[in-house]
């Protein structure tokens, strides 16, 4: 099973780079507990539209529906992950 880290770097480097407008209080337990359900939603469940909503109202924004999809499928490996943690 391929290692999901190379894909779900891609998304948080998007939802870092829609952050950066505005200095953020930033809570390291809370962030990883966002990015493991991002992960589960548009990687496990594959649930575009549930994963969408979980973006930022400034990334919706900037980032149409249709375009999420298409980078979601490109980034996803063949197979499911069973299991998804978050790792310093």
């Amino acid at each position: 099973m391929k290692s999901l880290s190379q894909p779900l770097r891609w998304i948080l480097v998007l939802i870092a780079v829609a952050s950066c407008q505005k200095p953020v209080d930033h809570n390291p337990v809370l962030a990883a507990q966002k990015a493991v359900e991002f992960a589960r939603v548009a990687f496990v469940r594959r649930d575009d539209a549930a994963a969408y909503e979980l973006l930022s109202n400034a990334t919706r924004r900037y980032v149409p529906l249709d375009k999420f999809k298409e980078t979601l499928s490109r980034l996803r490996p063949s197979s499911r992950p069973s299991k998804i943690t978050a790792t310093e």
